[in-house]
C-alpha cells in the first residue's frame, strides 16, 4: 500500500492532502510557498511516510499551458531535485477550485480541499484503470 500526498500548488499558498490507504484522500493543511517550503515538505513527507506525490496541473480550459501551469512544472522539477526517491505525477486540475468552492458551499477557495480533490481524482482514476485490467484477464 502506498501513502500519497496531493498538492495544490500556488504562488503564495500550497494545499496538501494525504491518503494513507490509497483509496480515500483527506485534506491535510495549507503551507506558505516561502523560503522554508522544502523543509516543511520534508517534515510532512517524513511524518506521513509519503511514497508518492500527485500534483495538480492547472491548464487552460482548452488544455493548453498557462503561466500557472508553467510555475507548477518548475515546482515539480524542484521537487524532484529535493526528493529524488519519491515519484511525482501531475494530474489535470482545471476544475478543482470550483469543485472545492461547491463542496464548501460557496465560501472562498480552500487550498486543502482542492488538494484533496486532486488526490481523490487520481486515486479514483487508478481504481477504474485497475478494474479495467482485472476484467481483461
Amino acid at each position: 500500500m502506498c501513502n500519497y500526498l496531493g498538492i495544490d500548488f500556488g504562488q503564495k499558498k500550497i494545499g496538501l492532502a494525504v491518503s494513507p490507504s490509497g483509496i480515500m484522500a483527506f485534506g491535510y493543511g495549507v503551507i506558505a510557498n516561502s523560503g522554508n517550503l522544502w523543509k516543511v515538505l520534508e517534515e510532512v513527507i517524513s511524518n506521513q511516510q509519503i511514497d508518492s506525490v500527485v500534483l495538480g496541473l492547472s491548464l487552460s480550459t482548452d488544455g493548453t499551458e498557462t503561466p500557472s501551469s508553467l510555475a507548477t512544472v518548475r515546482f515539480q522539477k524542484e521537487f524532484q531535485k529535493h526528493f529524488k526517491k519519491i515519484p511525482i505525477t501531475t494530474i489535470d486540475e482545471r476544475f478543482t477550485s470550483k469543485e472545492a468552492q461547491r463542496n464548501l458551499r460557496g465560501s472562498k477557495k480552500d487550498d486543502k480541499e482542492a488538494a484533496r480533490i486532486i488526490l481523490q481524482s487520481y486515486l479514483d482514476k487508478r481504481k477504474i484503470e485497475n478494474e479495467k485490467c482485472k476484467t481483461k484477464g
